[in-house]
């Protein structure tokens, strides 16, 4: 069982070969495509759910930018289900000073989403699913670089840079 501080053990490429040998092609393509922004939704419901819930989160974060920035929010949404209730939690890691503490508070309700997705399956397709998505994000996190990320936040809040040059580095 994966916990949100554990120290991951397995990469996500490591866990989607190892399930591509035991999973049927279907399967393994539903498990397949729940890979962290793939935008094109799945045939799997769970996946398909989680897909959803990140694109409705991407799309309330777009309009908090935007509107912090002054800019229309419109040509940054994507079409979504919009069936979860994210605002709240959204605005509150918005707010929020520290981009690494946001970055912190996204993970959290993305983990407590998946474990509530993920709620009454034992080993079948929707937990894998599941293991795989929590298996990414904890990868991701670990990836974080406090000293990397404050290089670029300081030279981004001095101007001597184009925002956009640094999109590779916080996608």
């Amino acid at each position: 069982m994966l916990m949100p501080d554990d120290i991951q053990g397995m990469r996500a490429d490591t866990y989607l070969s190892a399930c591509e040998v035991q999973l049927s092609g279907k399967d393994f393509d539903g498990l397949n495509a729940a890979t962290l922004g793939t935008e094109e939704l799945s045939w799997h419901s769970t996946t398909r759910a989680w897909q959803q819930h990140d694109c409705e989160v991407r799309n309330h974060l777009a309009v908090l930018r935007a509107g912090k920035l002054g800019v229309d929010a419109a040509p940054n949404i994507r079409p979504d289900a919009g069936a979860s209730s994210v605002g709240e939690s959204i605005r509150s890691l918005f707010e929020n000073d520290s981009p690494l503490n946001a970055e912190e508070a996204l993970f959290d309700l993305h983990w407590r989403f998946l474990d509530q997705l993920v709620s009454g399956h034992l080993f079948d397709l929707d937990f894998l699913i599941v293991y795989y998505l929590k298996v990414q994000l904890l990868e991701r996190q670990q990836g974080f670089d406090y000293e990397k990320g404050r290089e670029v936040l300081d030279t981004v809040r001095s101007g001597l840079a184009p925002y956009e040059s640094f999109t590779e580095l916080v996608t």
